[in-house]
């Protein structure tokens, strides 16, 4: 047996003219007790989803090394589109981490360092396009004398100042030798293939960005309050990310570069000045200089192609990189066994513009030959609209790409998009990393032309700005959200080839969802009977909604590198309850704009926005003379521009020849509930 809310609304308004009468107008509204469109089951025995599944069970970034409030990296903050940050897998550097440097006897007493620095800092440990599987911070000492660092600490400010509680630690021991470098391993992103860390010195768990952010060395386990503290020894920030830095910051990392000190000996406290952006070398206490290989390499690294193999344009270029430093990458179109191989160059100016296959290798002087990569591309059709399906089998940053799908949903509070299609008994889904277009709604079949990415982890069409139109209107969306658990969702990241199976970024209901305390700049804990999973940067919770209570979920399922997470959007874009309340109790709540001063003869127009935590169906005013005499209706139309519920009250309704008079606006609810 189902409860409607019947809501009064009794308003009168000042009057400010004679002969005026303005009604007393009254509202009721009924709550909406059911979701937009009812949500498919998946296959409860089952806690892994594949894609052959999509049917029975069930990206955004999200990605991946969980981030819990810590001030940086996190990919949904979409502002509509922000252009391509993501990599391209190309190192660009400012110089080798081991270059020449100018001798030191014209540099002035004050540059040499005297303490230990921060040498080196990397934080695209992987990401897509990554050089190493874990971020790192590197330190050297520049002195005569080893140095004794047990109870330091490396403390990762990331965007924040000095004092923050946000900042991590990384606790330290040991001993630098004179001349010697120190290690540290921070987290590990989600390519469980990139290269392992020469054996780190120390190893923490901070999720580093893969941009920037500012990391400090203290003599103390104890947040530093400021680089006058006693234990404050060196500091790097890096990007406009830092808020701490010294003098001024250096220029951004990418996954593919870390700030890098020029002569590791020199200290100017001027981060510009001291520091590069170049392919990350870390260095550990066990380096020797003058080997030129790396602790522990014995085989070349395997070359990596940009674009990767598939569907590319003609004439789209293509580069080769390895991780071996200064190996040499060789290549042939034939076979694996080819008698005669072409060395490479980035100058070599390859341009794909047929289908070809490329077998590459990197081979160097005492180390054995990599293995031989294979990449093979085929020719697509410039401005064709290609499936989600198709999509996903696209190379890493693939340029110029348009996909077509229904309008699923509307994540984050920006409302970037979600396209969903049902192809060959499958569902696939893709984020789109830019807005909507212009009165689009969900179920509308969507074109949005941009370039794929895999950032994080999460699937995801980039650089979409004045690139989306409406392809088709619908009245209502087709592919409802797909039922799982938590525990369901959460097995996902064991899916092979998870980034093509269309399970990230599925549209998905979660029922009976206990929620935690909510924090929309970082992560929101939510349960169910089966487990737990964070929502990152969740939508604000509903008006009444609060901790504690339980839910109906829709969501999308995001990734960020190896962590399986929601995103969460609205229910103004959505057009339906995200957080739907159960055993909802509670009277919406009414709120009256500004209104005008009534006049005879003519039309009165009203405009309320009425929120309830488990949404509205309809909103009726009523109308009349006064309050106790309310005879006439009038249905209000909801406006998805404004949010707001309107009406006009016919002109017919405003006689002329009654005394004036004045009321004080006042407002009451009044809820009367019935079966």
């Amino acid at each position: 047996m189902n409860l409607r809310k019947l809501l009064s609304l009794f308003l009168s308004v000042a009057l400010c003219m004679n002969l005026l009468v303005v009604p007393g107008f009254a509202m009721k509204t009924d709550s909406n007790l059911t979701n937009k469109y009812e949500a498919e089951s998946s296959s409860g025995g089952e806690n892994k989803a594949s894609p052959s599944e999509a049917d029975k069970d069930t990206d955004v970034d999200i990605p991946e090394k969980v981030e819990e409030d810590k001030g940086d990296k996190g990919d949904t903050d979409d502002k509509g589109d922000k252009g391509d940050t993501g990599d391209t897998g190309e190192v660009k550097e400012e110089a080798s981490a081991l270059d020449p440097v100018e001798d030191k006897s014209t540099l002035s007493d004050s540059s040499l360092a005297d303490h230990i620095v921060i040498s080196q800092v990397y934080g695209g440990g992987g990401n897509n396009g990554c050089i190493w599987k874990s971020d790192f911070i590197e330190l050297y000492n520049p002195t005569d004398e080893a140095v004794d660092i047990d109870g330091w600490s490396i403390q990762w400010l990331a965007g924040n100042e000095f004092g923050s509680s946000k900042i991590q630690l990384t606790n330290l021991s040991g001993t630098i030798e004179a001349g010697g470098y120190y290690l540290i391993k921070e987290a590990d992103g989600s390519n469980k293939d990139a290269p392992e860390l020469p054996e780190p010195d120390a190893e923490g768990s901070i999720n580093m960005s893969g941009t920037g952010g500012a990391a400090a060395l203290s003599k103390s386990s104890v947040r530093l309050t400021g680089k006058d503290d006693e234990n404050f020894v060196d500091l790097v920030g890096i990007s406009t990310t830092a808020k701490e830095y010294e003098t001024e910051a250096t220029s951004a990392m990418s996954n593919s570069t870390a700030a890098i000190r020029k002569d590791p000996a020199v200290d100017t406290d001027n981060n510009k000045a001291d520091f590069k952006i170049g392919k990350p070398e870390p260095h550990n206490s066990s380096y020797e200089e003058g080997g030129g290989t790396l602790p522990g390499e014995t085989k070349c690294k395997t070359p990596t192609a940009t674009p990767a193999a598939g569907p590319v344009l003609k004439d789209t270029p293509l580069t080769f990189s390895t991780e071996t430093s200064d190996a040499v990458i060789e290549y042939n179109t034939e076979s694996k066994d080819a008698d005669e191989w072409i060395t490479y160059s980035s100058d070599s100016g390859l341009m794909i513009d047929e289908p070809v296959t490329y077998y590459v290798r990197a081979v160097k002087e005492g180390l054995e030959a990599s293995e031989i990569a294979e990449f093979s591309y085929t020719i697509r059709e410039a401005g064709k609209v290609m499936t989600i399906k198709d999509v996903l089998e696209l190379g890493q940053n693939t340029k110029d790409v348009t996909v077509t799908g229904e309008l699923s949903y509307l994540t984050t509070t920006y409302g970037n998009p979600v396209l969903q299609s049902e192809i060959d008994g499958s569902q696939y889904s893709i984020y789109i990393y830019g807005a909507a277009p212009d009165g689009a709604r969900v179920g509308d079949i969507l074109e949005i032309s941009g370039d794929y990415q895999i950032r994080y982890g999460m699937p995801q069409i980039t650089s979409t700005k004045d690139k989306a139109k409406i392809a088709v209107k619908q009245d209502e969306a087709t592919i409802p959200p797909v039922k799982y658990t938590i525990s369901q969702i959460k097995a996902m990241a064991g899916t092979a080839d998870i980034e093509k199976s269309g399970l990230i970024n599925r549209v998905v209901l979660i029922e009976d969802v206990k929620l935690g305390k909510l924090n929309t700049s970082g992560s929101t804990p939510v349960t169910d009977a089966t487990g737990k999973i964070d929502i990152y940067q969740a939508a604000p919770y509903p008006e009444g909604v609060e901790e504690g209570e339980t839910v109906d979920l829709t969501a999308m399922i995001g990734r960020y590198n190896q962590t399986i997470q929601l995103y969460t959007g609205t229910e103004e874009k959505n057009g339906f309850p995200v957080y739907y309340v159960k055993n909802d109790n509670k009277p919406p709540v009414i709120t009256l704009g500004t209104y005008i001063d009534a006049r005879p003869e003519q039309a009165y127009p009203i405009s309320v926005q009425v929120r309830d935590n488990v949404g509205v169906a309809s909103v009726e005013v009523l109308f009349g003379p006064s309050e106790d005499a309310q005879e006439k209706s009038l249905s209000m139309t909801f406006n998805q521009d404004t949010n707001n519920y309107e009406a006009v009250i016919p002109a017919e309704n405003f006689v002329k020849g009654r005394r004036p008079y004045t009321l004080n606006s006042k407002q009451k609810i009044k809820p009367v509930w019935k079966q």
